[in-house]
């Protein structure tokens, strides 16, 4: 894990996570790029909002992770177990879930 923009200078100037998903660039003091094995994150400055970003290459565009795909893919993971749950179950009707990004 290694920390960039953890507290000199203006609170989320140029590195908070609307910074990121708004001007869809890397933050400030990323500058060598990103690995691209590497999935970075970025908070604002009291961490009640998150997106992660990854890049192929310098030269391409920043691949966004938000909150929105975050929580889609929290509910995916769940609906798998209720799924599993539901073969086991003697419950009838057997419980379901569904998932739909808006």
């Amino acid at each position: 894990v290694t920390l960039k923009n953890t507290g000199d200078g203006v609170l989320n100037s140029q590195c908070g996570a609307d910074f990121v998903q708004k001007e869809k660039k890397v933050p400030q003091n990323f500058e060598h790029g990103i690995d691209p094995e590497c999935l970075c994150l970025s908070l604002d400055g009291d961490a009640d909002r998150i997106v992660f970003f990854s890049q192929a290459a310098s030269s391409c565009p920043l691949e966004l992770l938000d909150g929105d795909k975050i929580l889609c893919l929290i509910a995916s993971h769940l609906k798998s177990h209720v799924s599993r749950v539901s073969l086991e179950s003697s419950l009838d009707p057997k419980p379901t879930m569904g998932v739909i990004q808006t």
